[in-house]
């Protein structure tokens, strides 16, 4: 028996959201090209760069997030060390943990 903890960027909603998607395709439900009835007749425009303009507060409150952050992962203990000892114990050994 091996226990581990899920971490908060272990990514499993974003693999589930994969799965999803690539089982989809393959079983046919989800199209890869749209129907010709659908199709844009006109090229698209070309992108336009969009600026943001912030004031004072929001400059401020930008970087609150920022040291907010920061502080968050300061905490997370992100090492694996001793990974690799667990996946070799023994069920009996397990129940320890």
């Amino acid at each position: 028996m091996l226990i581990l903890v899920d971490s908060m960027l272990d990514g499993t909603p974003t693999l589930r959201l994969n799965e999803f998607m690539i089982g989809g395709v393959d079983a046919g439900k989800i199209p890869l090209e749209l129907a010709e009835g659908e199709k844009a007749t006109s090229p698209m425009p070309k992108p336009e760069e969009i600026m943001f303009e912030m004031d004072k507060h929001m400059e401020e409150l930008v970087e609150k997030s920022k040291k907010g952050f920061a502080a968050e992962m300061a905490l997370q203990d992100l090492e694996v060390s001793g990974l690799l000892d667990l996946l070799y114990i023994s069920d009996k050994e397990a129940e320890r943990y």
